[in-house]
């Protein structure tokens, strides 16, 4: 068995629910190497992906990559990048594997043989993954959406979302998943944040064979290289962003400390009746298919 053909992880989820430390868990393993958020969906729908791979192509996915808003983030040349794409043989596998080529050098630079990628946003263009990467596995985070509407409000990118409109947006996107991941449900598994941080070990020796993977004991001790791999991110300057480094790692505090149970069920405290009945009137099922408990109102 080749590296291309072993399980590609990609983590995938809605926003705040827990995907950077389980990204940093992963990326713990002597084996695995996962960067900084990707944010690849436009590249995933290129055709060209799925013809034979070109030269043009080779050089239309070095010249996207590094133009890229979050290509500093991965400390990688750009003359490193065009000949590991390069390296793909013209002609004789699909563009696949051309754009699997920059996880593979960014695992290589870290000495690692195999690599996957955490991007919530994924979530959104998973069934083009899935066309392009054969062995893209998803593991699909899900945390309970009253948690993750208070986290994300607190974020620099939720301060103007109302309750109403993450309980909306949480049921649209994991309902999207469900749906384009019907057609690959053997290559997805479901993975709860309360019982990754109730139960890590247990939970990411699931994963791990999942993934084809040994489990590591190593995996338990990301929060002891969290500050430095946070290290990584830049300030972020596109069109319509600006974010410097520091709100970038800002929000991601919590990665430096062990899995922390009292953030499980936040919401009980945050939330007035009122908020709690509006989420449970716009979400309550998706909770309930999640295991989630809620409250009938009079």
């Amino acid at each position: 068995m080749t590296v291309h053909d072993k399980p590609f992880p990609f983590i995938v989820c809605y926003p705040r629910s827990g995907s950077t430390m389980l990204r940093l868990m992963l990326d713990c393993h002597p084996e695995m190497a996962v960067p900084p958020e990707t944010h690849f969906c436009d590249l995933f729908g290129l055709p060209s992906l799925l013809q034979p791979v070109s030269s043009a192509l080779q050089m239309e996915l070095t010249q996207r990559i590094v133009a890229h808003p979050r290509w500093n983030d991965f400390n990688l040349e750009e003359c490193e990048l065009m000949t590991a794409l390069n390296e793909v043989p013209e002609g004789a596998v699909s563009g696949g594997r051309c754009l699997a080529a920059f996880w593979k050098l960014y695992a290589t630079k870290r000495g690692k043989s195999r690599w996957g990628d955490k991007t919530p946003q994924h979530l959104l263009c998973s069934a083009k993954i899935a066309s392009v990467l054969p062995e893209a596995h998803f593991i699909h985070l899900v945390r309970d959406g009253r948690d993750v509407a208070c986290s994300f409000r607190e974020s620099w990118f939720g301060k103007q979302a109302s309750i109403a409109d993450v309980a909306r947006d949480w049921v649209e996107r994991l309902a999207r998943f469900e749906a384009e991941s019907s057609v690959f449900l053997h290559r997805t598994i479901t993975v709860r944040y309360e019982d990754l941080v109730s139960n890590p070990s247990k939970t990411l020796q699931d994963i791990c064979h999942f993934i084809e993977i040994d489990y590591s004991g190593d995996m338990l001790l990301y929060h002891k290289g969290a500050e430095s791999r946070m290290q990584e991110l830049k300030d972020l300057k596109s069109t319509n962003v600006n974010i410097s480094r520091d709100m970038r790692a800002g929000i991601h505090e919590n990665v430096k400390i062990p899995p922390m149970t009292d953030r499980i069920g936040r919401w009980k405290s945050q939330f007035d009746r009122d908020s709690e009945r509006m989420f449970n009137e716009i979400a309550g099922e998706m909770l309930s298919r999640y295991g989630y408990q809620t409250r009938q109102y009079l």
